[in-house]
């Protein structure tokens, strides 16, 4: 008994002292992932097709969408963006790409949108519904 008595504070100080040593390890890894993270990249894109992937989970179903943009010189990448992007772009459509290694960050198109239409007044002019 006076063993084991002697042992026990033994095992907690080198399992404290391991468990330091693995977090530090840990703690150095991160920061090499880090340090190796490619540098933000904008290009001048233009978008040749994109896609959509419905998906099915036991928590319902779900839809990924992606857009390939030509680089120039045969440089290809496709990432997966949001809905609102997916609708807005079509292929042709040309504009500044971001992004950082595989990390899609935004498309901003070149081309304008067309203005709103004209907002129509309504109003009642001697019992009549005028619009002007």
């Amino acid at each position: 008994m006076k063993f084991f008595v002697f042992l026990f504070p033994i095992m907690v100080i080198l399992i404290i002292l391991g468990a330091v040593v693995l977090l530090f390890r840990m703690m150095l890894a991160g920061a090499s992932t880090y340090i190796k993270t490619p540098t933000q990249k904008n290009v001048n894109a233009t978008v040749i097709g994109k896609r959509k992937q419905d998906m099915m989970r036991s928590s319902g179903a779900y839809t990924n969408y992606f857009v390939l943009f030509d680089l120039g010189q045969n440089d290809r990448l496709e990432f997966p963006v949001s809905k609102h992007l997916y609708k807005k772009c079509n292929p042709g459509d040309t504009g500044k790409l971001s992004y950082k290694g595989s990390i899609f960050l935004s498309f901003a198109l070149d081309r304008e949108l067309p203005p709103p239409p004209p907002k129509k007044e309504t109003y009642i002019l001697n019992g009549e519904v005028v619009e002007k």
